[in-house]
């Protein structure tokens, strides 16, 4: 998709963070190493682009717009932005039209795939997507559950939510008209894919100066129309979000969901090794490493954290994507399936 010179390339996105000292700067090649890091399998070219920085507990908090295209770039397009950023345009649009929805929270359902957007204070703060095999609206509950945990989107009361359903939004007039929205917006313009092969380096070229002049003349020309068809947008987001307190460690001070601890009437009991290792329950999500959902037999769903008991067990450890149960002396290790 091309629209007014801006191409728009196919890409996955999604949110990473990472902490460097307080006030700290985060060094491109710094940063490239701490994800390489972690995600040591990611072999592909991706691209960063800086959504929130803040303080909490362990330091300067950076969260990233992970960029991955998913088709070869073109190597002379002045613009390139990934097609998804259409939905960013209409959250913006939407958002300006409306009172208070700088905090919101907004899901794209298209086809089987979900895209969560998520603002703070009128500012991209989070971007998740994923294939979608369960129910969307059990997803976004389960994704609320975040928001509460989270060290910074828990300081709100209430996000604005919404649900929007679309077929597809590449090669759709009204959404290259979000696109294009987007494309103007001070957020996207930051974003520049400087790859090897993706932006030459024209100044190799022998008609470097013929280029440079009828570049300026060209620009001069559109500039003018630009300005008179296609205002730009203004930045209303502040170059620094509301100080951000401290992040707590108790799980309670981040605006945890109350949960009723479920506690067995025989777990006073001496518990024997024959009593452990028969599951009767499937851990369905977790979420921030906080709390966890389980699919008991019979189709109810709890809520459990750190310390809570759980038929014979207790609950001793909450990692990304699995518990750690403790029985009769032993440790158990369940991975959570995907919803």
């Amino acid at each position: 998709m091309k629209v007014k010179g801006v191409y728009g390339c196919k890409a996955r996105m999604c949110t990473w963070e990472c902490v460097s000292p307080f006030e700290g700067e985060l060094p491109p090649e710094k940063r490239e190493a701490l994800f390489r890091t972690e995600f040591p399998d990611v072999e592909e070219k991706v691209y960063f682009q800086e959504m929130v920085a803040f303080n909490d507990a362990e330091g300067r908090r950076h969260r990233y717009l992970i960029i991955f295209p998913e088709e070869s770039l073109p190597e002379r397009c002045s613009r390139i932005l990934p097609v998804a950023a259409s939905l960013y345009g209409w959250a913006d649009k939407f958002m300006r039209e409306r009172e208070n929805y700088g905090n919101f929270r907004v899901a794209f359902l298209c086809g089987s795939t979900l895209y969560i957007l998520v603002f703070w204070e009128g500012r991209l703060c989070h971007w998740a997507e994923e294939v979608l095999d369960a129910d969307v609206q059990c997803r976004l509950d389960l994704f609320d559950e975040f928001l509460k945990q989270d060290g910074l989107f828990s300081r709100v009361k209430g996000f604005k939510k919404e649900l929007v359903r679309i077929n597809t939004f590449d090669g759709v007039k009204e959404w290259e008209t979000y696109f294009w929205r987007a494309a103007k917006d001070p957020f996207w313009k930051k974003l520049r894919f400087d790859g090897e092969g993706i932006l030459p380096d024209y100044r190799k070229s022998l008609c470097y100066g013929t280029f440079i002049a009828i570049l300026g003349l060209a620009a001069s020309l559109n500039f003018a129309v630009w300005k008179e068809n296609e205002p730009e947008i203004e930045d209303v987001v502040p170059p620094e979000l509301s100080p951000v307190p401290v992040a707590m460690a108790n799980v309670e001070a981040l605006g945890a969901p109350e949960i009723e601890p479920i506690i067995p009437t025989h777990f006073n009991k001496q518990i024997s090794q024959s009593d452990c290792g028969g599951f009767h329950f499937k851990v369905r999500g977790i979420v921030a490493g906080k709390i966890f959902q389980v699919d008991e037999e019979g189709g109810e769903n709890r809520w459990f954290r750190l310390g809570d008991s759980l038929e014979n067990y207790r609950v001793m450890e909450i990692g990304r994507d699995r518990v750690f149960l403790g029985c009769g002396g032993d440790r158990y290790e369940i991975l959570a399936e995907r919803i």
